[in-house]
C-alpha cells in the first residue's frame, strides 16, 4: 500500500478508522441483531482497497444500520412491477437484473446498502461545515438571504428546479465549503499500471490514498487558497483551472467519482436555501478542531445557534 498523505502514519491507522465503518458492509452476518457480531472471514473496507480486509471487528455501528437490508428488501419487492417516466436507481438496477441478469437480488441490495451507508455521514459532515462557514462571515450569509429573497419575490412558495439554478452564489459558497472541507479528506484508489513521479515510482497493484484536504489548498488554487472566498467559484479563469485533473475532487476522481453527486448537491442546496431563508445563523468554524476520518469529522462536537428572521 502506498500512502500519498504525510499525516497518515501507516495501514494500522487506516485500518482502525475503518472499523468504525464495517457494520455497513456486514448487514447479512447480523440476523440475530447482535451489536457484538464478529466478522469470521473478514470484509472489505471499501470496494477501491479490495486488499484491506477488517477480520473480527466487532459491529460498533449496527444499531444504525440493523434494519437497512431488510428495507431494501422490502422496497425490492414494491418496486419490482411499478412503471415510471423517470427510473431512479433502484428501478434502473431492477430493469437490468430482469432484462439482462446484471444483477442478483443479493448484488442490489448490496448496492444499495453502500449507498445509503456512504451518503448518511458525508452529507451530514457536508451539511455541518456549510452552515459553520455561513455563519462565520455575516457578509456571506447576508448576500445568501439577499439572492435567496430575490429569486423567490418574498413569496412563500417551495423552491423549483428553475428557482435553484438562479442561486448562483449559494453553489459557490457550497463548492467552496466542499474545497476546504471535504467530506471525503482521504480517497483510495487501486494503482493497475507503474507511475512515475518526481522522486519514486508507483508500482502496479499498489494502493494509494490520495489526501484530498491537502490537494485542495494546493497552491494552484493561489495565493488566498486557504482562505474562505465564494467568489473565486464565479470568477470565468475557474473553468481553466479545474481542467487540470483531480484538483477539485470532494467528489471523488475518475470512473470511480460519486454516483450521488448531482442529487447530493440538489438536496444540500434546498435545505441550506430554506435554512437561510428562515433563520440567521451563528457559529464559528475557527473555533471546530477536526480529525482525519473516512469523513472528516469535529473531535468534539459544535455548536451552531438559529435564530428565526422576522
Amino acid at each position: 500500500m502506498v500512502l500519498l498523505c504525510p499525516s497518515i502514519s501507516g495501514l494500522r491507522w487506516l485500518l482502525r478508522k475503518c472499523e468504525d465503518y464495517a457494520a455497513a458492509h456486514g448487514l447479512r452476518y447480523n440476523a440475530k441483531k447482535s451489536e457484538l457480531l464478529v466478522f469470521k472471514a473478514g470484509t472489505k473496507c471499501y470496494s477501491n482497497v479490495p486488499q484491506v480486509t477488517i477480520s473480527n471487528s466487532p459491529l460498533t455501528r449496527v444499531s444504525h444500520f440493523k434494519y437497512l437490508g431488510h428495507w431494501v428488501t422490502e422496497d425490492l419487492n414494491e418496486n419490482m412491477d411499478i412503471e415510471r417516466k423517470f427510473k431512479p436507481i433502484l428501478d434502473q438496477m431492477l430493469q437490468m437484473a430482469s432484462d439482462h441478469g446484471v444483477f442478483s437480488d443479493e448484488d442490489i441490495r448490496e448496492h444499495l446498502d453502500t449507498l445509503v451507508a456512504a451518503s448518511y455521514d458525508t452529507t451530514s459532515s457536508a451539511m455541518t461545515h456549510m452552515l459553520l462557514a455561513i455563519a462565520t462571515y455575516p457578509e456571506i450569509q447576508n448576500r445568501l438571504y439577499n439572492e435567496i429573497q430575490e429569486v423567490l419575490q418574498n413569496k412563500d412558495d417551495d423552491f423549483t428546479k428553475h428557482d435553484l439554478q438562479k442561486l448562483v452564489y449559494l453553489e459557490a459558497v457550497m463548492k467552496e465549503s466542499l474545497r476546504l472541507y471535504s467530506a471525503t479528506p482521504l480517497i483510495g484508489r487501486n494503482i493497475d499500471v507503474d507511475v512515475k513521479l518526481k522522486n519514486c515510482t508507483i508500482r502496479a497493484n499498489s494502493t494509494s490514498i490520495i489526501g484530498v484536504y491537502a490537494l485542495h489548498r494546493h497552491p494552484l488554487w493561489g495565493p488566498d487558497a486557504n482562505e474562505f472566498k465564494p467568489e473565486r467559484w464565479l470568477d470565468p479563469s475557474i473553468s481553466s483551472l479545474l481542467e487540470k485533473p483531480a484538483l477539485f475532487a470532494a467528489f471523488g476522481i475518475g470512473k470511480r467519482n460519486c454516483i450521488g453527486k448531482s442529487y447530493s448537491m440538489l438536496m444540500m442546496k434546498i435545505v441550506l436555501a430554506h435554512i437561510v431563508r428562515q433563520y440567521h445563523i451563528s457559529g464559528d468554524i475557527h473555533k471546530v478542531v477536526c480529525e482525519f476520518d473516512i469523513v472528516l469529522k469535529p473531535v468534539s462536537g459544535h455548536h451552531i445557534g438559529l435564530k428565526l428572521r422576522s
